[in-house]
C-alpha cells in the first residue's frame, strides 16, 4: 500500500514535466529513453522536495512556531511517500537504478 500526501502529488506532477521532456529527446536520439526519464524524474523531485522543504524551516509571520528543523522531515514539512520524505526516497531510487546498471 502506498501512502501519500496532496504535496507528494504535486511535487511528483511538477518532476514529470522535465522527465517527459527528457524521455522524449532521449527517444529521438535513440539513446535509453526510460533511464534518462527515471533520472530526470528523481533529481528534480529532489530538488523540488528539498526546496519545499527548506522553505518549511523557516516559520510563518502569522504563527512563529510553525517552522523548524524537523520539517526537513515531518509529513508537513513536504511530500511523503511510504512516510518517507520524497528526497530520501529519490536518492534512494536512484542508488537502486545506478547499481543494477553497474551490475
Amino acid at each position: 500500500m502506498v501512502v501519500f500526501n496532496g504535496t507528494a502529488i504535486i511535487q511528483l506532477i511538477l518532476a514529470a514535466i522535465p522527465g517527459g521532456i527528457a524521455y522524449g529527446i532521449a527517444y529521438l536520439a535513440g539513446g535509453n529513453a526510460d533511464n534518462w526519464a527515471m533520472g530526470f524524474l528523481l533529481g528534480f523531485w529532489f530538488v523540488i522536495d528539498a526546496l519545499w522543504r527548506i522553505g518549511n524551516v523557516f516559520p510563518d509571520e502569522e504563527d512563529p512556531e510553525s517552522g523548524g528543523i524537523l520539517n526537513l522531515i515531518m509529513p508537513g514539512g513536504g511530500g511523503h511517500l511510504f512516510f518517507l520524505p520524497g528526497w530520501l526516497i529519490a536518492i534512494g531510487v536512484a542508488v537502486i537504478k545506478i547499481r543494477a546498471g553497474l551490475a
